[in-house]
């Protein structure tokens, strides 16, 4: 899915830092106050690790290699430890800043980045859910633009991003960053992106009024997430309950952690909420599927590409406390271990993979024996059932027979007839009696 055509400044810019190794002095934004700090790394798992399990779960199938990922946002710090060697040069679009992608004074791009790609280290809690995807930085803002009230963000700066993106070969754009303004420059991008084969995540937002009565939807729309072809996220806390700002309408697709989130941050980690840190787990998602082995969507490009492996995310979602399709969860929660694994009905089916770890043979042990047991079980069960039926049968027929003498019954209702009919039996006496009368009627 590699794309030519790269811009000249891009082209510029790679020479330039191909000489200057990942790690060392990085290009400096003098709108930063700092770029460095004193947060230590985090030793525990984080909540989010914690649901998608990726040490046993996801990297057994896919770790998103050869896989770019593009992430229009404030930038990505290429000196964090966790993103040493992942970073390519990118590019910035900031007005009257370097035009430089490694740079991040915030750091929100930073750690979306990471959420998708960050290497495990020993002793680190947390990871990326696709660690050997590579990060391309597109630096469109020096803040968070995920809020109405947030400066506005032009969606022109968008529309060269998401082109510059496309041009350099990224497979997954990562839009962490939001405008509210619709704007035809936008929408083309997005179609050519689309046409492209690239698979755009957005945010959807974190404007929505949490006073507001009920889940009405927001009137404030967000871009890119609005568009056609686009999968529009909202974000989720560990309750998996909506985030209380997460926006709702019918451009919300799919929703990820997105409160309270653990990811880089200037030399250790930090907690993060909103919608745009949600966009780096479905991105990571849209890696993973990509960068399975053998699957059959890299025999898949341009429009049919996004449609399929959407089509997959949409369907394997998982249930959220909204329940079915809404305006307020979309179709569910991004589960990247079923959208790899699970075939759904009418998309190609996915090859399996030979990464795939072996069967259990003493659990397929365990289940034939099962099985065998539950066969002499069913065999003993007919056998005591039959031989109950007879002894009941035997039981209610014997005494009947013997009482209708063992006769069908017409040949027992002629019987009884002809016995009614015989001579009543009388004494002795009468019959004496009956012959002296009969002898006097006689004479007479």
């Amino acid at each position: 899915m590699r794309r030519t055509g790269p811009l000249l400044v891009a082209a510029v810019l790679a020479i330039g830092t191909a000489l200057v190794p990942i790690g060392s002095a990085q290009a400096v934004d003098p709108s930063c106050d700092s770029q460095q700090g004193d947060l230590n790394p985090i030793e525990a798992l984080p909540w989010a690790q914690r649901m998608y399990d990726p040490a046993n779960k996801l990297q057994p199938f896919s770790r998103g290699a050869g896989v770019t990922v593009a992430v229009l946002d404030s930038g990505v710090d290429p000196t964090h430890f966790q993103l040493a060697g992942k970073v390519l040069p990118g590019i910035g679009f900031v007005p009257d800043a370097p035009p430089v992608g490694r740079i991040d004074c915030v750091p929100f791009g930073t750690a979306v980045a990471s959420i998708i790609a960050a290497e495990p280290v020993g002793g680190i809690g947390f990871y990326g859910l696709a660690p050997r995807a590579t990060i391309l930085p597109v630096r469109v803002s020096e803040g968070i633009h995920t809020n109405p009230d947030d400066e506005a963000l032009p969606a022109g700066v968008l529309a060269e991003g998401m082109d510059y993106a496309v041009a350099n070969g990224a497979d997954v754009v990562a839009v962490s960053a939001v405008s509210y303004d619709s704007d035809p420059v936008l929408q083309s991008a997005v179609a050519r992106a689309v046409v492209a084969g690239v698979i755009v995540v957005a945010a959807a937002g974190d404007g929505h009024n949490e006073s507001q009565e009920g889940l009405r939807p927001d009137l404030e729309f967000p871009y890119p997430a609005a568009y056609d072809g686009v999968i529009g996220v909202g974000s989720i806390g560990a309750d998996g309950q909506r985030s209380g700002t997460s926006q709702i309408g019918p451009y919300l697709d799919l929703v990820a952690p997105g409160l309270d989130v653990t990811a880089a941050a200037f030399g250790g980690h930090d907690s993060y909420n909103g919608t745009g840190i949600a966009v780096g787990f479905v991105a990571a998602a849209a890696a993973l599927m990509l960068g399975q082995p053998g699957t059959d969507l890299r025999q898949l490009s341009g429009t049919q590409l996004v449609d399929v492996l959407t089509g997959r995310l949409y369907a394997t979602a998982d249930a959220t406390v909204g329940g079915a399709p809404s305006l307020a969860y979309g179709k569910g929660l991004v589960d990247p271990y079923r959208a790899m694994n699970e075939a759904t009905g009418g998309v190609p089916q996915a090859v399996d993979d030979p990464r795939r770890p072996p069967p259990d043979e003493a659990a397929l042990a365990l289940a034939a024996q099962r099985a065998a047991a539950n066969d002499s079980s069913l065999r003993d069960a007919l056998l005591f059932g039959g031989l109950a039926l007879v002894v009941l049968a035997i039981a209610f027929v014997w005494p009947r027979a013997r009482r209708h003498k063992w006769l069908p019954g017409r040949e027992r209702e002629l019987l009884e007839g002809t016995e009614d009919k015989r001579p009543e039996h009388l004494p002795g006496e009468m019959l004496f009696r009956n012959s002296a009368d009969k002898v006097k009627q006689d004479r007479s």
